[in-house]
C-alpha cells in the first residue's frame, strides 16, 4: 500500500515512461500475489499453502490496482491523449493578433476607477 502510494505521488510529481513501467510491475505483482494467496495459499507462516478466503474490500483494492496499471499501460502505449496543448493554441497562431494594441490584463487606467 505505500509502495503504491508512492507511485502515485511519482506519477503526479516525475511522469514519465519509467514511472509508469515501475507502477504496471508494482500492480501487476500486487495483483497476483493476491490471486496467489487466494487459489493456492503463499508458502509464509503462520498457514504456509494455505489458501485465504476473498473478501469484498480486497478484491475491490485489488481491482482497482488491476485498473491503474492498465491505465498505466495505456499511457506509455501512447492510448490516452496525453499531450497538452501549446501556448500558441491547437493551430499553431497566436490567441492575440500582433497588431492588437489593448493589453492583455486589465490595467486600473483601462477600468475608469
Amino acid at each position: 500500500m505505500v509502495l503504491q502510494g508512492g507511485w502515485a505521488v511519482a506519477v503526479v510529481v516525475r511522469p514519465g515512461r519509467g514511472v509508469l513501467r515501475a507502477g504496471i510491475a508494482i500492480q501487476g505483482i500486487i495483483a497476483t500475489t493476491w490471486l496467489v494467496s487466494r487459489a493456492v495459499g503463499l508458502p509464509f507462516p503462520p498457514d504456509p499453502w494455505v489458501a485465504e478466503p476473498v473478501g469484498l474490500s480486497d478484491a475491490v483494492a485489488t481491482g482497482f490496482a488491476l485498473v491503474s496499471g492498465a491505465l498505466a499501460a495505456m499511457l506509455l502505449r501512447g492510448g490516452i491523449a496525453t499531450r497538452r496543448r501549446s501556448a500558441t493554441g491547437p493551430t499553431g497562431s497566436h490567441p492575440r493578433r500582433s497588431s492588437d494594441t489593448r493589453p492583455s490584463t486589465p490595467t486600473w487606467e483601462s477600468s475608469g476607477c
